[in-house]
């Protein structure tokens, strides 16, 4: 097996986007979050990301992702 990282991929996003991602829970890992748990680690950054301004300007991002290269056995 083989490990690396995807090219940086480059994007805008506004901080009004983010948010309407995280309230329809397009993130996989927000699927199956019950309201609790939503309430104690999604709010309070919802809520951070609603106190930036220019809501709807958007931001550059740029992140990585982890590859993984898997060889079958011969």
């Amino acid at each position: 097996m083989a490990v690396s990282e995807t090219s940086p991929q480059d994007w805008a996003q506004s901080p009004a986007e983010v948010v309407e991602r995280y309230r329809r829970r397009d993130y996989l890992g927000l699927w199956d979050i019950d309201e609790a748990r939503w309430a104690a680690e999604v709010e309070p950054v919802v809520d951070r990301l609603r106190a930036l301004p220019d809501q709807d300007r958007p931001r550059r991002r740029v992140s990585r992702n982890p590859l993984m290269v898997f060889e079958r056995p011969r």
